[in-house]
């Protein structure tokens, strides 16, 4: 008769299927089973033993390969019944099962079942003993590709009865070369299962399976070697404690100086505990352990894993993998090494088991090739309960867990995950979750290397009560002679108590290679610290921190760097979102004042949790309150240093919500950015430039930025977009360009002012403000520089413009067509040529003013000389409008418009006498004011002139101009009207 093919342990069978595959046009051989025994007749009499089955072994050169399936063991008898006075006959032994064997070109081996042990006989006087069920043959195999599994142990009956243990297996296999030139060998083996045992006999025992070196081969090319070993299952009980199920134990060594490349695969897989139908604690889980040893001359890849069995924790780890492996010269080294901690027994009532531990150890070497090693350790589950408290999860602990060397490139990446605690679903309590860890220590001179950690608690069980989650932890302290990177992510276990997480690494890399640290903790009450440190080399290091369950989080300067190179430090506190309320707070504090980086860039950002919402979708509290601050200042000269600042969530005061400082004397870049108040401030030597945004209404975003000399282009921008305030003020020293952008949506107040300070003691500033409600967005420019072009005008609603000094050939663009302007400009000194426009035609309700001014000292007294030209208005969009020049308090000219046409007249071609002007300090200010009305759509422009003898060089102080600057914003938008119709200028045209 033909036997179904039993199944492979899966570990076994998956590699078996993946590798070896199935054998083609196989020969199929079959031993002879054993004899029953004979059944008891005569009252009390024990039946007998059934014979064991003979054992088989085929050696055939075919090139199908072959299966060879021992015979099964014969059955024991049954005892008789007994009467009154004769208790009933003892069971019959069950016979042992076949031994197969086999040699061929493939072999697939299956040890013989052990028979099942009789029925004791039962009667008044009493039952009879049970008997010893058979136990399972061992199978074997010889070949390059050998699948090899033990039979399984024979039922057990009755008070006395054993059932059979499982067989074992095992296989030799010799690497040959296939049909695409590797050279490969296989050798799966999984032990037999331990019989089931019923009515108070004892449990079979799993088989256990043993491979040292049980694949080999040789050869100057790919060379391919493959064992795997799985212990068999432990039988089941009705009654008492189940069978401990088989352990697996795998190992490889190999010394080969003359092989290509090497890829070695060992696997180890513990069995499973038999269950107790009586909720009895299961037996000590059956280990398992992967072993490989290698050195190479050629490439070296290495795969070991090992899993422990289901069952009881011992008080050593279950699952043990360990890879020690060599190439030399420039060949590489790569190990993928995995461990499974045992899963706890589940049990009807409180005899639920905790999850196990497993243990991995890596030494990865090459001189100079690349080594690439991965280590991947989980606790084993808790078990489930349905009544009692169900089991924890096992702990992950990764200590040092792997030593990866070369002077070439090394990739390191570990993961910890805690097992999961059991569910109860009876009224029981849910396991805890397993916590995870991580800790590395590394020192090295590896050119370039990365390190990827990630630590998982494991989740808390469902029940009556959830159980906690897992604690997340790594520590690392990585030092190489390069470039060194690390990343590392630790995430506590959800649960009724969500688990804590935190995560501590620095990098040192030395001479020139960079330095980079990227850790996020994510938990209950997460920690963050992240420090990177390179000689000349680029140093990044980021740090975030995210709650969980409404906590708040505060992070106060945990990350750091140094470097003579670029410094980039960042780090986010991020709170916790509602559980059922409210969400948490965020709070970012970064300052750094650096002594040797020459580029520095800081970030900072606070970003509160949500609130819980209700099944309606409404919100069941508020959000967090968010707090960022960003400072960074440099000794170094020259030094670009950026700083960004974010907040998101509520306010906690008046203050600025988010706020960046640079202060350097190179280039300098502040951002900040809030949905309350955000303020940016800039001071540099040479690019200079400030940005704020803010979102809420009522709200300020607030841009300053301050050049200390004339080598950059100096840019303050401020956004407001619900209705608040924007504020940008920008103020250089004799800059290229400066230049004030404040742009706010809806209703508020929008100021953009720019401040020069330049060469020829020749002091400008520009400024816009505007105040009220428009149907989109309101944008104020203010530009302005010492020497070079005036800036064009473009798409933004209201703008000033203004150039001091301008070159001959400036003004000349701008007034050389108009022969009234041109004419009456012959040799005088244009000292200010500006334009004021309004662009937005858009109906709104606003009150805006335009400002332009020049401070310079006169050397002798002489005559200020304007002209004003380039003019467009829209008659059909105007308000009222007025516009006033003035010198030292003085008014000179002033004018009131109520029609477009009319300041279209006044403004075209025309030139004004405003009078002599005395020796000595000058201030002179150009001012437009539209009120509150329609949008005017309208544009002009202006230049200054002065006696050719008149200008004088003494330098006005920047700090003055920059005081006086900040006092200005605090000066409300509303300017006093001037009503003034007359002017003791005189008029040409």
């Amino acid at each position: 008769m033909r036997r179904p093919i039993p199944s492979l342990h899966p570990l076994a069978l998956a590699l078996s299927a993946a590798l070896a595959g199935p054998v083609g046009a196989q020969q199929t051989y079959y031993g002879t089973d054993g004899q029953p025994g004979a059944n008891g007749t005569a009252p009390g009499q024990a039946g007998s033993a059934g014979t064991a089955a003979p054992a088989i072994a085929v050696t055939d050169p075919g090139p199908g390969g072959i299966a060879v399936f021992g015979g099964q063991g014969g059955r024991g008898g049954d005892g008789a019944p007994g009467t009154a006075s004769v208790r009933g006959g003892d069971a019959g032994a069950g016979g042992r099962g076949g031994n197969a064997s086999g040699t061929s070109s493939g072999v697939y081996a299956y040890g013989g079942a052990g028979g099942s042990a009789g029925r004791p006989g039962t009667g008044p006087a009493g039952t009879g003993r049970g008997a010893r069920g058979g136990d399972g043959g061992n199978a074997s195999g010889r070949s390059a590709y050998v699948a090899a599994q033990g039979g399984s142990g024979g039922w057990a009956y009755g008070a006395g009865g054993q059932a059979g243990n499982g067989g074992s297996a095992t296989g030799t296999a010799v690497a040959t070369p296939d049909s695409s030139g590797r050279t490969a060998a296989f050798v799966g083996a999984a032990g037999g299962d331990g019989g089931q045992a019923r009515d108070g006999a004892a449990p079979g025992l799993g088989g256990s399976v043993s491979l040292v070196n049980r694949v080999s081969g040789r050869t100057t090319g790919d060379l391919e070697l493959t064992q795997m070993a799985a212990g068999g299952n432990g039988g089941s009980t009705d009654t008492g404690l189940g069978g401990r199920g088989g352990t697996a134990r795998s190992r490889l060594d190999l010394t080969d100086t003359q092989v290509r490349t090497v890829v070695l695969r060992a696997g180890a897989g513990g069995g499973t505990a038999g269950d107790s139908a009586v909720g009895l604690a299961a037996p000590v889980a059956a280990g398992a352990r992967a072993v490989v040893n290698a050195h190479t001359s050629g490439n070296l890849d290495i795969q070991a894993s090992a899993a422990a069995g289901k069952g009881t924790p011992g008080r050593r780890a279950g699952a043990v993998t360990r890879v020690n492996a060599r190439a030399d010269g420039a060949s590489s080294v790569g190990v993928y090494a995995t461990a499974q901690g045992s899963a706890g027994a589940s049990a009807p009532g409180a005899g639920a088991g905790d999850g196990g531990r497993g243990r991995i150890k890596v030494v990865a070497q090459s001189l100079s090739g690349s080594v690439r090693a991965v280590a991947d350790l989980r606790g084993g589950q808790g078990g489930d309960s349905t009544t009692g408290r169900a089991g924890n999860g096992g702990a992950a602990v990764l200590r040092n867990a792997v030593q990866a060397s070369s002077r070439g490139e090394v990739l390191v990446t570990q993961t910890a995950a805690g097992g999961a605690g059991g569910y109860s679903d009876g009224g029981g309590a849910g396991g805890n979750g397993g916590h995870a860890a991580i800790q590395v220590t590394e020192k090295g001179q590896a050119a370039v290397s990365h390190y990827g950690l990630a630590a998982y608690g494991g989740a808390g069980g469902r029940g009556s009560r959830v159980g906690a989650g897992g604690n997340a932890r790594i520590q690392a302290n990585v030092e190489q002679t390069g470039s060194a990177g690390l990343s590392a992510y630790a995430e506590g276990g959800s649960g009724s108590r969500a688990g804590t997480a935190s995560v501590d690494s620095t990098v040192t890399a030395r001479g020139n290679g960079s330095s980079t640290v990227d850790i996020t903790a994510r938990g209950r009450a997460p920690t963050v610290r992240g420090a990177g440190y390179s000689d000349q080399g680029d140093v990044s290091v980021s740090a975030r921190a995210a709650a969980v369950e409404g906590e708040a989080v505060s992070l106060n300067n945990v990350v750091s760097g140094r470097t003579t190179g670029v410094l980039n430090l960042a780090q986010s506190a991020e709170g916790g979102a509602g559980a059922g309320g409210s969400g948490g707070d965020a709070r970012s504090v970064l300052t750094l004042t650096d002594h040797a980086a020459r580029s520095v860039w800081l970030s900072g950002s606070a970003m509160a949790g949500q609130p819980d919402l209700t099944s309606q979708g409404r919100p069941m509290g508020s959000s967090g309150q968010a707090f960022s601050r960003v400072e960074l200042r440099s000794t170094v000269q020259g030094a670009s240093l950026q700083a960004d600042s974010q907040a998101w969530g509520k306010h906690a005061d008046s203050g600025p919500q988010a706020s960046a400082l640079v202060q350097g004397t190179g280039d300098s870049r502040a951002t900040a950015t809030a949905n309350w108040n955000a303020l940016a401030r800039a001071e540099g030597s040479g690019t200079v430039s400030a940005t704020a945004a803010s979102t809420a209404r009522g709200a300020t975003a607030q841009a300053i930025a301050r050049s200390l000399d004339s080598t950059g282009e100096v840019t303050a921008y401020a956004e407001h977009n619900a209705g608040g305030s924007a504020l940008a003020q920008a103020a250089g020293r004799g800059a290229d360009q400066v230049h004030a952008t404040a742009m706010r949506w809806n209703d508020g107040h929008g100021d953009a002012s720019a401040n020069t300070d330049g060469v020829h003691g020749v002091a400008a500033h520009a400024r816009v403000m505007s105040d009220g409600t428009s149907q989109m967005s309101g944008t104020q420019e203010a530009r302005v520089a010492v020497g070079g072009p005036l800036a064009n005008l473009h798409g933004v609603n209201e703008q000033s413009f203004a150039v001091a000094l301008p070159d001959s050939a400036t003004v000349a663009g701008r007034f050389g067509m108009d022969a009234t302007v041109n004419e009456s400009l012959a040799g005088l000194t244009p000292l200010l040529l500006g334009t004021m426009a309004e662009g937005d035609y858009l109906s709104r309700t606003l009150t805006s003013t335009w400002n332009a001014g020049l401070n310079f000292t006169a050397a002798h007294s002489g005559h200020l000389t304007l002209g004003l030209d380039d003019t467009y208005a829209n008659p059909n969009l105007w308000g009222s409008f007025d516009f006033t020049v003035s010198a030292n308090g003085q008014v000179l000219l002033t004018r009131h418009f109520a029609s477009g046409a009319e300041a279209a007249d006044f403004f075209n071609d025309r030139v004004f006498d405003l009078g002599p002007v005395d020796a000595g300090a000058q201030d002179v200010e150009f001012t437009a004011q539209r009120a509150q009305g329609d949008s005017g759509m309208f544009r002009f422009s202006y230049v200054l002139a002065a006696s050719g003898d008149m200008l004088a060089v003494p330098e006005p102080s920047l700090a003055l101009m920059w005081l006086c600057g900040l006092a200005v914003l605090a000066v409300p938008a509303g300017l006093r009207r001037r009503s003034c119709r007359t002017s003791t200028a005189s008029v040409k045209r």
